[in-house]
């Protein structure tokens, strides 16, 4: 089966795995699959595994006491397990993944592997990077030991070389989301009418649909709009917009999604890298003034787009640490 045609799409980090602690839970219990053959049985194991922990709850045949263990941080035995297992069926497909399971298994990942923490395919060992593997060391699951300051330097360097355009999300989107916010930020700040309070919130959704990686265009695009609308557009505007950078919708959109629910999932992901603030009561993103030497070095190292031509070249340039971001980033 060919492959699907790329297109121009919101930009989506996956809302499987929507905070950084279940992330780094979820590959800490691939980590103990490190090396090992990728079957289908293996992602079934995997996925019992996660249910073992109470990382992924399925709804069916959860009884009081499965809650219970799951809320005191006990382990499930392997009867329960399999009843859960046995009693949720998944009807879920994703490319190169059987149907059920294993394509549940790569929902739980892909995202690991779309920032360079580690490598899968169906029939080849499974590869944790260097990157993957300062992710997960020295901790266990739901351990506090991983500081703040740690993650933030493993999401930097994740999202300085995300690249839109890659062969694992196939769209024509050509940027790196978090350098064209840095990017924007700055531009809007050279705006002495227009740019002093940052992106306003209602704003990101521009981004997530923009299709390069300009950001001087960008911010005198939402300069302009804010000439017209100033800060209180309604939704319906900001949505009719979007359609407008985006040349039409490939499929129907809520407009709850393109206005609230993708940008505060981007939003929550860009903040792991402590490079954003949020001011005014929520409504608007700003550089941490703190960091902007980090700023600096992003914007003037990570700004030129690459082209890859396979999954795995892609991954090899995720999975690249930058000792600068990494040792000297933020610690």
């Amino acid at each position: 089966m060919s492959k699907r045609e790329s297109q121009y799409k919101p930009l989506l980090l996956t809302t499987t795995i929507r905070n950084p602690e279940r992330l780094r839970n979820f590959l800490l219990v691939l980590k103990a699959f490190d090396g090992k053959i990728l079957t289908n049985a293996v992602c079934e194991i995997v996925e019992g595994e996660l249910i073992r922990r109470g990382l992924y709850i399925p709804t069916r045949g959860v009884t009081a006491e499965i809650k219970e263990k799951w809320y005191n941080l006990d382990l499930l035995n392997d009867a329960e397990v399999s009843s859960l297992i046995e009693l949720n069926p998944q009807q879920h497909k994703e490319a190169g993944f059987d149907y059920g399971w294993p394509s549940r298994f790569d929902t739980h990942y892909k995202l690991g592997m779309w920032f360079g923490f580690v490598y899968y395919e169906i029939g080849e060992k499974v590869e944790f990077s260097e990157l993957g593997n300062l992710y997960v060391q020295q901790t266990e699951i739901n351990d506090e030991s991983f500081f703040a300051n740690d993650e933030q330097q493993i999401f930097l360097n994740a999202f300085a070389r995300y690249h839109r355009r890659n062969p694992f999300q196939r769209v024509l989107n050509h940027n790196r989301p978090l350098i064209l916010l840095l990017g924007v930020l700055e531009e809007l700040a050279k705006d002495s009418d227009w740019g002093s309070v940052g992106l306003a919130r209602h704003e990101l959704p521009f981004l997530i649909v923009w299709k390069n990686n300009d950001a001087k265009e960008l911010a005198n695009f939402i300069v302009e709009f804010r000439k017209k609308w100033a800060y209180t557009p309604s939704s319906e505007v900001v949505f009719d917009t979007c359609e407008q950078i985006q040349g039409g919708w490939n499929k129907a959109e809520k407009m709850s999604t393109i206005t609230k629910d993708l940008p505060d999932e981007v939003l929550r992901k860009f903040r792991l890298t402590g490079l954003i603030s949020i001011r005014g009561g929520g409504r608007f993103i700003s550089l941490n003034s703190d960091l902007k030497s980090i700023s600096d070095y992003l914007l003037k190292n990570y700004t030129e787009l690459k082209t890859f031509a396979t999954e795995r070249e892609y991954f090899d340039y995720a999975a690249v640490v930058d000792p600068f971001l990494i040792q000297q980033g933020i610690a």
